[in-house]
């Protein structure tokens, strides 16, 4: 009884190295593709380029462990702040591009604020 039980259980952790192994072999790209679909919002895409530019294989590793939490039904669908502040919880500071743009009486004024300044056409 205890042979076939050690039997079992020797098959069974097989099994579970065989598919860790495998499951660690996944594609950097499989894992970037998976992690997009899983999230939403206007910042997403830019959020994990950055994130890949900045800490490259750092990010793969935190994007695969988010995907993994999302497999395992931890989390669910990511928005691109909640991306963000995984990513920046993790240790993994992603600076992001912001833009202040100038709109006065419906008329854009400036493509951003240093220009609106520069050019003085805040004043009227």
């Amino acid at each position: 009884m205890d042979d076939i039980e050690t039997l079992i259980k020797r098959k069974a952790l097989e099994a579970w190295y065989s598919s860790q192994s495998r499951y660690g072999e996944r594609e950097t790209t499989d894992v970037v593709e998976e992690l997009r679909r899983i999230t939403r919002g206007n910042r997403a895409d830019e959020i994990i380029e950055r994130a890949i530019q900045l800490y490259g294989e750092a990010a793969r590793r935190a994007f695969s462990r988010l995907v993994d939490l999302h497999k395992s039904g931890s989390i669910r669908e990511l928005s691109d702040y909640e991306l963000y502040n995984y990513l920046r919880s993790m240790g993994l500071y992603v600076p992001l591009q912001t833009r202040v743009k100038v709109v006065r009486r419906g008329e854009k004024k400036a493509e951003d604020l240093g220009e609106s300044l520069r050019s003085g056409s805040w004043e009227e």
